[in-house]
């Protein structure tokens, strides 16, 4: 309580959360969702599963007459006390997001015939202890459900999820090619999470509009994908149950889509805005007036066009300062923090239109 308490309005970045809520909302499935954000000391981000929490609930309700039931399409989203102003690293809730609608809408259960029939693939599978085969299905459980969030989160607010990802995990010191290469007991390896990331890129028409960009994050997205799958290692299990898991992916590929479409309309607003929104943040010029446009939503666009100005064009920003060097690190921590409150203005200015319209 004391999390969610200290998640308000002045402590996390509102107008991004405006946009998490109306796009989860537009899925099938979650119509009246409703996500709490906590605040966390750890530099991580976190979905709460909350089906524990139901039943909690619903034990209480048998003991307390009267008691309210738990709201049914209720999430939680922890993020660090540190990033609550930032847009760019809080794009990351989206994967977060991707937890809550798979525990939510129960996803697992559309993938786990596909997850049996991997393991039939292991000719030592049915050897195994029982309890060291549920060991095996809870960790391609465990690591389906994360392709399905990078994905999704992907899907929903596109490549500055990416890009995010790769902010986060260079700051946990985690992103070295050697570490790239280890699955972990809950999480799949980096370099199989990116290559996901660029198949995916590459079939919505995302990596066609980014790959130019002058970027080590474009550089870094094409070195880890291009891991060979046979240097992949699990320090923690055999590593047959990594190549059972990779028979999953086109069934992960399929459930995302599934789940949020095609997602056609972001892209698309995001072509015909780009030079505009740009335009107006490398002048010092909130993007507001584009609310106006007819695009379905065009905050996903702005998005991801600042995230674009943001890693490959701050010092063009910086240089237009009289006084300020692009060489100057406290004047780039500056002028990023200015472009992050550009976006986040620009993002609230569009709900306020876009609800006017």
């Amino acid at each position: 309580m004391k999390s969610a308490a200290d998640g308000h309005r002045l402590r996390t970045p509102g107008p991004l959360l405006d946009l998490v809520e109306h796009l989860l909302r537009g899925l099938a499935g979650v119509p009246d969702a409703k996500i709490v954000i906590l605040i966390s000391p750890e530099l991580n981000y976190f979905q709460h599963p909350h089906t524990q929490l139901k039943d909690l609930a619903a034990e209480l309700s048998l003991n307390i007459p009267g008691a309210p039931s738990f709201p049914e399409q209720l999430g939680f989203i922890a993020i660090p006390y540190s990033q609550g102003g930032s847009v760019f690293t809080n794009t990351i809730i989206f994967h977060e997001l991707g937890h809550f609608v798979f525990e939510q809408l129960s996803k697992w259960d559309d993938i786990a015939g596909p997850a049996e029939q991997a393991l039939k693939t292991w000719s030592q599978f049915s050897t195994l202890m029982p309890a060291d085969q549920q060991w095996c299905r809870d960790r391609l459980r465990s690591w389906a459900e994360e392709t399905f969030c990078d994905l999704f989160a992907l899907g929903l607010v596109g490549p500055a999820y990416a890009f995010a990802s790769i902010e986060l995990f260079s700051l946990l010191g985690i992103l070295d090619e050697e570490s790239s290469k280890d699955f972990q007991s809950s999480h799949p390896a980096h370099g199989f999470r990116f290559r996901e990331h660029l198949i995916q890129l590459r079939s919505h028409g995302w990596w066609s509009e980014i790959a130019r960009l002058q970027t080590d994050h474009i550089k870094l997205i094409k070195e880890r994908s291009a891991l060979p799958e046979t240097t992949y290692r699990f320090p923690e299990g055999p590593k047959r149950l990594i190549r059972c898991f990779l028979r999953m992916r086109r069934s992960i590929r399929k459930l995302v889509h599934e789940v949020i479409g095609n997602q056609l309309e972001t892209l698309t607003s995001f072509r015909k805005q780009r030079l505009a929104i740009q335009e107006c943040l490398l002048n010092g010029v909130v993007p507001s007036a584009l609310g106006e446009t007819e695009d379905k939503d065009i905050r996903v666009a702005i998005i991801n066009a600042s995230a674009c100005v943001y890693l490959a064009s701050l010092s063009k920003l910086v240089q237009k300062v009289r006084g300020r060097s692009s060489h100057n690190l406290a004047d780039r921590s500056e002028m990023a923090r200015r472009l992050e409150m550009w976006t986040m203005k620009a993002l609230e200015d569009c709900m306020l239109l876009t609800g006017r319209r």
